[in-house]
């Protein structure tokens, strides 16, 4: 096979090539995700306000925000037992409102 074929033959497979990235990208995320709960790592269910920033890519302070200005459902997405106290947040549930 000469280079001319080699190259018409990779041109005409890149389609399908192309088309399983989003699958592939989904698998190592989700990889990704397994790691971390082996590590210990993954947060899940109540934690305090800065890990659940952490683990939707946000700031303590831009998540604590949000909870201020965005009609986040309290004792369901967020809670704190008095003012001035520490804000705990569900992570899955948050997320869900967020994405």
């Amino acid at each position: 096979m000469n280079n001319q074929a080699a190259l018409a033959l990779a041109l005409q497979e890149l389609p399908a090539t192309l088309a399983l990235f989003p699958q592939l990208i989904a698998q190592v995320k989700h990889l990704e995700q397994e790691i971390l709960q082996l590590k210990g790592e993954r947060k899940t269910g109540w934690v305090v306000i800065g890990d659940a920033a952490k683990s939707v890519g946000l700031t303590t302070e831009a998540l604590r925000q949000k909870i201020i200005r965005t009609p986040l459902p309290q004792d369901e997405v967020w809670k704190q037992s008095q003012k001035g106290a520490r804000i705990f947040v569900h992570v899955e549930r948050l997320k869900e409102c967020i994405e």
